[in-house]
């Protein structure tokens, strides 16, 4: 065989798939299995971000009889906490499957197949590359899910009123702060939640509040239209408690389960 057939790339090698594979489900059974505690908490914070109907318009801030209307509600049909599971766990394993991926994948092309150890700004920079892919497989199934919870119909059901309504441009709506929102979300949890975890919780929920509450204004109402001015002043804020409960469950869940499959699959 010649030399120059010897040297030629081929391809992928079987344990280079399996890697590919490994960080995948890695990523994505660690998400899915903190999501699952966390989302009655997130059903509480989209009602007190849209309250108090579906954010037709701009309003201010939650205040004690706000919060006692959205506990109320819930309290009178508790099986509403759990809105939207169905589109929340199925895309939350390929949502965070693709973070976990990129970021990996990032991190070891920056070290040069690991030959160097990364800083501290490159680790979150790919952090943030990562959790910015997946926000564009996390924005139609965040849809689903707020609109779910106002409509109170299946998943397939606000799929087909979306769809019919507004054509397939209609599931991304709020993307954009979709992708800002995740982003941030996975510097704090790929890059500090297996080490700092109530520092990530904290700071993780308070950075993306913003964006996440924009997503959920724009997705619950199609026909609003906020000037930045006028969303500062509206309380960008609101829901940020249960959120960073939400944030807490989740934190306290996913990376513990991560680690184990990193030292399983070692």
């Amino acid at each position: 065989m010649s030399q120059s057939v010897q040297n030629r790339p081929q391809g992928m090698t079987p344990s280079g798939y399996s890697e590919v594979f490994t960080k995948l489900f890695i990523g994505g059974a660690a998400a899915t299995a903190g999501l699952v505690p966390a989302l009655p908490l997130l059903n509480v914070k989209n009602a007190l971000q849209q309250a108090p109907k579906q954010m037709g318009q701009v309003v201010k801030g939650p205040n004690l009889k706000e919060m006692a209307r959205v506990f109320a509600h819930f309290a009178k049909n508790p099986v509403r906490l759990f809105a939207g599971i169905g589109p929340m766990t199925v895309s939350a394993f390929p949502t965070n499957a693709v973070a976990y991926f990129v970021d990996a994948a990032a991190k070891k092309y920056l070290s040069g197949e690991e030959a160097r150890e990364l800083s501290k700004a490159e680790k979150v920079a790919c952090a943030a590359f990562g959790g910015g892919v997946s926000g564009l497989v996390a924005g139609p199934a965040e849809l689903l899910f707020v609109r779910m919870g106002n409509n109170k119909l299946g998943s397939v059901a606000t799929a087909t009123e979306v769809f019919a309504t507004y054509g397939a441009k209609g599931f991304f709506r709020g993307v954009f702060p979709t992708i800002f929102r995740e982003k941030g979300f996975a510097v704090a949890y790929l890059g500090f939640g297996s080490d700092y975890p109530v520092l990530a919780t904290f700071i993780g929920a308070l950075v993306t509040q913003p964006a996440d509450t924009w997503k959920t204004r724009v997705q619950g109402d199609f026909s609003l239209r906020v000037t930045l001015l006028e969303f500062v002043k509206s309380q960008p804020m609101k829901g940020f408690f249960p959120r960073l409960g939400a944030y807490g469950a989740f934190m306290a869940t996913a990376p513990q389960v991560k680690k184990y499959l990193e030292e399983t699959f070692k």
